[in-house]
């Protein structure tokens, strides 16, 4: 009997070449149609992207959509760190308002006004470019994000709108309906690959790495829940002020000699103000950030955000990234049509990892500050260097430029080792699982 499980497991891992149809059994295309569509459904349902410019035309809307699309796809880590991001500030912009309905409360200002209706979906309302204010006058309106607008609020500039939950996702063209079907699409997925494991089947490589890109998509799909979705008409508010009596009111706050980017307010707070992170793959790579600095802002962008993270929102984007790549070295023994093709897997794998770890070391601060003082034997004290080191310099330029270009390498080579071991699969991959199995029998 013993002889015979060894015998059968041999089989099983077997490599067999070409296309398998799959009357009797899985077939190429089954394995082929389960994973693409999956990763479709997913990024599809996944990407809550903010409102477009008045000015963007459909093919404008189209490509940006088709951009993120490929990111969720090459870099999912990339799209989940920026939903993580808006939540971070929703959920600030949400406390912010909370203390300032508290302190009106405890204060008995007669100019209190409703501040505890403030929800997350709200705040990521605001912060998708879902609000505009119009200057009395001539002047143009703007976008506000949810920070600006909680500051314009506490200076009597502006009343926070009355717009409910319902009203604000009566805006939104996906429901929650799409996201279960994507969800359990994963879940089957998971289900099957959990099936095949237990009664000792083998799993394709491509399977594996749609587990892995199912991770940061369940990831996101929790973070973006209360976010809406597809919108392209903003609120807009008409202020009793003008730009002029705005800056008298927030007095020392208004730089009015200050260069205006994004809004009027830039000196009291842009909304396209990127963070360290950012701003080192602003100054990598330039060309595609061009439009910043190109005119007064018309959206706030997808990929702009600030960002105070706590330990234990740290503790989150990390174990997402590690669960990304874990799930790849599942695969790290796996059969592949070449001994070459193996060891080219485990390399691209080894690397994305690597890659990954130095991005944040090299987009952290304070680790960035750590390894000046250290490696600065000339300087006289950290402090010195902490002061130079404010802006982003050319070594973080350097190092993040070939982080990404190794991580950009690596991710392309796993993606083209997992298609090409489609070719030759073992015999076990293209058997199905046997459900009855799992059935308890009297």
């Amino acid at each position: 009997m013993s002889n015979l499980t060894t015998l059968n497991s041999s089989t099983q891992h077997q490599l067999t070449s070409g296309w398998h149809d799959g009357p009797d059994g899985r077939g190429t295309f089954d394995i082929i149609w389960t994973s693409f569509f999956t990763i479709f459904v997913c990024t599809f349902t996944v990407l809550h992207l903010n409102l477009p410019a008045p000015t963007d035309t459909n093919r404008q809307i189209l490509l940006r959509k088709i951009k993120w699309m490929v990111f969720a796809i090459v870099i999912p880590e990339l799209v989940t760190a920026s939903a993580f991001a808006q939540r971070v500030a929703a959920r600030t912009s949400v406390q912010e308002l909370s203390r300032m309905h508290h302190l009106r409360s405890v204060g008995r200002d007669e100019r209190e006004i409703r501040l505890d209706h403030w929800s997350m979906r709200h705040a990521f309302y605001w912060n998708m470019g879902g609000v505009w204010v119009k200057p009395k006058g001539d002047e143009a309106a703007f976008p506000i994000d949810a920070k600006l607008q909680a500051l314009l609020v506490w200076h009597d500039i502006v009343q926070l709108p009355e717009i409910t939950e319902r009203e604000i996702w009566d805006k939104s063209k996906k429901d929650r309906l799409a996201k279960v079907l994507a969800c359990g699409q994963i879940g089957w997925l998971l289900t099957q690959c959990i099936a095949r494991v237990i009664q000792g089947l083998p799993i394709s490589s491509l399977e594996v790495a749609t587990v892995g890109f199912a991770l940061p998509s369940l990831a996101t799909f929790v973070l973006w829940f209360n976010k809406p979705n597809d919108i392209e008409t903003p609120t807009v508010i008409a202020l009793d002020f003008t730009m002029n009596e705005i800056a008298d009111k927030l007095g020392g706050l208004y730089d009015s000699t200050a260069e205006v980017k994004d809004t009027p307010l830039d000196s009291v707070r842009p909304i396209n103000k990127p963070s360290a992170t950012s701003e080192v793959v602003l100054k990598v790579a330039w060309w595609p950030y061009r439009s910043r600095f190109l005119g007064p802002a018309n959206r706030i962008r997808n990929d702009i955000f600030a960002l105070k993270y706590t330990i234990l929102d740290q503790l989150f984007v990390s174990s997402v990234w590690i669960g990304y790549g874990a799930v790849h070295f599942a695969a790290w023994n796996f059969s592949f049509p070449t001994e070459v093709e193996k060891y080219v897997y485990r390399i691209s794998v080894s690397l994305m990892m690597g890659s990954m770890v130095a991005a944040w070391v090299v987009g952290n601060r304070k680790f960035y500050l750590i390894f000046s003082c250290i490696s600065s034997r000339l300087q006289k004290s950290c402090r010195r260097v902490s002061d130079e080191r404010k802006q982003v310099s050319t070594v973080q330029i350097v190092l993040g430029a070939a982080t990404g270009l190794a991580y950009l390498i690596a991710r392309l080579c796993i993606i083209a080792e997992v298609l090409a071991s489609l070719r030759a699969l073992p015999k076990g991959v293209f058997e199905t699982v046997e459900w009855t199995k799992f059935v308890p029998h009297v």
